[in-house]
């Protein structure tokens, strides 16, 4: 896996003068605060997504060949220069998060999975009973427990979804593909080049992926 950045790694030479005074100037607070944190409480634009992604492509560059990060790769056709040198980089909150370690991707997704799946778990192994209260035959006020039809009904869905995972139908196509016989003259035996057809179906398969497939006449 890829070794992703540190803050202290900024701290090196791989920074110009300017732009590594204005790292060391972000307040510690921020920095010790995570990725997810800082980009809650910054909620960046799509300028400033792009301006971390660059920031941190050019760093890993520069750390290969061993020379300091080219700022104008970085800003350029996000940020004028002068706007960049004078407003950007006196940005402590955003400088904390654009200078914060990337997100491996793979480990969110896999960490989102994980904590499907224990909802999952907490859903099916949930209480569907609700406690209601009704008089009785004594007109007499107790307490009942029933089934609750929603929760019921969160279950049913859950399991559902389960059961189609499990056999892998969660992502399914189907498509119905009508074929047109020639036309012939009375009398003649009907033709279909069935190797043709079948031709057919395998680009559609591959261009479709997983694909359910039936072949319907053509409607009179």
């Amino acid at each position: 896996m890829e070794t992703l950045p540190k803050l202290n790694d900024f701290e090196g030479e791989l920074l110009t003068p300017v732009v590594k005074e204005r790292y060391l100037a972000i307040p510690e607070k921020l920095k010790r605060s995570s990725e997810k944190q800082l980009r809650r409480k910054l909620a960046p634009s799509v300028e400033e997504m792009q301006f971390k992604q660059r920031f941190h492509r050019e760093f890993k560059i520069a750390q290969e060949r061993n020379r300091k990060m080219v700022m104008k790769k970085v800003y350029d056709g996000i940020y004028r220069k002068d706007y960049f040198y004078e407003n950007v980089l006196f940005n402590h909150l955003l400088m904390a998060w654009v200078t914060a370690p990337l997100v491996d991707l793979d480990q969110k997704i896999s960490a989102a999975l994980w904590l499907g799946a224990d909802r999952y778990d907490e859903l099916v192994n949930m209480d569907i009973t609700t406690t209601k209260r009704i008089k009785n035959e004594n007109d007499e006020w107790v307490m009942i427990q029933e089934v609750d039809p929603k929760k019921a009904m969160v279950l049913v869905t859950v399991m559902k979804h389960l059961a189609d995972r499990h056999m892998g139908l969660a992502v399914q196509k189907q498509v119905t593909v009508n074929i047109n016989e020639p036309s012939i003259a009375d009398g003649d035996k009907a033709e279909l080049n069935m190797d043709k057809v079948n031709e057919r179906l395998k680009e559609l398969e591959d261009k479709l992926g997983e694909t359910s497939i039936s072949v319907l006449p053509a409607e009179d």
